[in-house]
């Protein structure tokens, strides 16, 4: 077992199992753990915002419980509208990565298509879900919750952030990338839609 400060407890050896003479067996082993102080993967810091709360807020009260560059910051969004402009750098935040999950995380907008193509998008087209400019709409998958809208522009200004389950809308864009060679980002059942 390893524990979070990265000492190894080594397990009894079993009767009858001969260790040659002049072997000892530790009862812990230390290891260096990259990142210190949270372990080799870090603490998962996880703020709740309500409908209309704010994102940024939520963001600054997990950055003050950083502990470590290894954890990472989850911001779990109930359904409703969020009105706000965000910025997510999880460099400035002194985490590994920066997650905002909406309500409806693991819940896909794709619309299955087998067989030949044109019939394919034929069904597509008569079943796929129509997306309204509103919060109050559930997502017509199972299981669908209301939408977690983000009535604003995120702009992702670092490699590690993920988007999952939202609905990106602003009159101004839903979606913004500052600076250069961001690497692993992720927007998953998630929309954007809106003008630049």
């Amino acid at each position: 077992m390893i524990s979070e400060d990265g000492t190894i407890s080594v397990p009894d050896i079993p009767d009858g199992v001969d260790i040659p003479g002049g072997v000892e067996i530790p009862d812990e082993v230390a290891v260096a753990v990259a990142g210190g102080g949270g372990g080799a993967s870090g603490t998962t810091i996880t703020e709740v915002v309500a409908a209309g709360g704010s994102i940024s807020a939520a963001l600054t009260s997990a950055q003050a419980k950083v502990g470590s560059s290894a954890d990472k910051i989850v911001i779990s969004l109930s359904s409703g509208r969020y009105s706000e402009n965000v910025t997510l750098d999880a460099d400035a935040l002194g985490v590994a990565s920066v997650t905002i999950a909406g309500a409806n995380v693991g819940k896909s907008l794709a619309v299955n298509i087998s067989g030949d193509i044109l019939s394919g998008l034929d069904t597509a087209a008569a079943t796929v879900q129509t997306l309204y400019d509103t919060d109050n709409v559930a997502r017509g998958v199972p299981g669908g919750a209301l939408e977690t809208w983000i009535d604003g522009k995120i702009t992702v200004a670092s490699d590690n952030v993920v988007l999952d389950g939202l609905r990106l809308h602003s009159y101004n864009g839903g979606l913004d990338f500052s600076g250069s060679d961001i690497d692993n980002f992720t927007l998953q059942n998630s929309y954007v839609t809106g003008f630049s």
